[in-house]
C-alpha cells in the first residue's frame, strides 16, 4: 500500500489541497493500509462506546476494533457508513480504497478534519510531502474535481443536468424576454 493509493480515489472527492491534508491523514492514521483496524471499544468511555461492547468481527473474536481501513473510519460514526450493522461496515471500509475514501470524505463534509487525532495533534504534518507528491501524480491522470462552492471560472461547467426551468430561462433569454417575478414578464 502506498500513498499513490489513497490519492488516486482522494483527488476524485476533495480539492486538491485538501486532497493532500487526507492522504497525509491516511499515511498518519495507516501508514495507508487498506485492511487497518485500530481502537478497541475498552480503550474508550463504556459509556460512549456501549453500542460497540462487546462485539466480534471475523477474524476478531473479541474486542473486535472501531477504527477501520486507511483513514481509519471509527465505526461509530453514524450518518457516514452504509450499513447499521458494525461488521458489515468493517468488511465495506476494508474492502476498497474507494469505500473508505467515501466514508472519510463524508465525516469531512460534516466534520472537517477535526475528527482525526493525527490531524489535530498534528502528526499528519510528518507525511505531507509524500502526500503532496502523490497528489500531484494522480492530478497528472485524473483532473480535479469541479468546486464544491466559491464560483466558477469563464466557460467552466457548473452544472451537468440543467432542471426544465432553467432551459426555458435561457431559451426566453435568448429571444430577448426577461422573467422579472412571479407572473411578470418583459421584452
Amino acid at each position: 500500500m502506498s500513498a499513490a493509493d489513497a490519492a488516486a480515489v482522494a483527488v476524485t472527492l476533495w480539492s486538491p489541497t485538501d486532497a493532500v491534508t487526507a492522504v497525509a491523514i491516511s499515511g498518519a492514521e495507516s501508514s495507508w493500509t487498506l485492511t487497518a483496524a485500530g481502537d478497541r471499544p475498552n480503550e474508550f468511555d463504556p459509556v460512549v462506546y456501549a453500542e460497540l461492547l462487546p462485539w466480534t468481527c471475523p477474524p476478531y473474536t473479541s474486542n473486535a476494533p472501531t477504527s477501520i481501513g486507511p483513514w481509519q473510519v471509527n465505526l461509530s460514526n453514524r450518518g457516514v457508513l452504509p450499513y447499521t450493522n458494525n461488521c458489515a461496515n468493517m468488511q465495506w471500509l476494508m474492502a476498497s480504497w474507494s469505500n473508505s475514501a467515501q466514508a472519510a470524505h463524508a465525516l469531512w463534509q460534516r466534520d472537517g478534519f477535526q475528527p482525526w487525532a493525527t490531524y489535530t495533534d498534528g502528526r499528519y504534518r510528518n507525511f505531507l510531502a509524500q502526500a503532496q507528491a502523490a497528489v500531484n501524480a494522480a492530478l497528472a491522470v485524473s483532473p480535479p474535481p469541479p468546486p464544491t462552492g466559491g464560483g466558477s471560472t469563464p466557460g467552466q461547467i457548473i452544472a451537468r443536468r440543467p432542471s426544465l426551468l432553467f432551459v426555458v430561462l435561457g431559451l426566453l433569454g435568448a429571444a430577448g424576454i426577461v422573467v422579472i417575478g412571479e407572473g411578470e414578464v418583459r421584452r
